[in-house]
């Protein structure tokens, strides 16, 4: 990760991060791996502590509501509905100020 982050410049224009991190989704399918998803997701989250370029977008507990509609009949893939949950935080968190949590509600 030090690596990557020494290729990017210390801010965006207007002060905004460069870099985000989104969490693993809980699809249905691959419900075995929720556990490694799960840990690999706190992994990440941790980053936005200590990384000020660093935000990250936890998407895990509306998609894994049911009633989010957030995959199609596979149980893995987005549906439409979950890609515009996942584009209208994207687009949240790019609005919003460096310092402001990542997640809405």
């Amino acid at each position: 990760f030090e690596e990557v982050l020494q290729g990017f410049p210390p801010r965006g224009e207007h002060g905004r991060p460069w870099l985000l991190g989104i969490s693993a989704c809980p699809a249905p399918s691959c419900s075995e791996l929720h556990g490694a998803y799960q840990r690999y997701n706190a992994l990440v989250r941790e980053l936005e502590q200590v990384e000020s370029r660093f935000r990250y977008l936890d998407c895990w507990e509306v998609f894994r509501e049911p009633e989010a509609k957030a995959f199609i009949e596979d149980g893995q893939h987005l549906s439409v509905v979950g890609y515009a949950f996942w584009e209208e935080q994207v687009k949240a968190l790019l609005r919003r100020g460096p310092q402001e949590p990542a997640v809405e509600s």
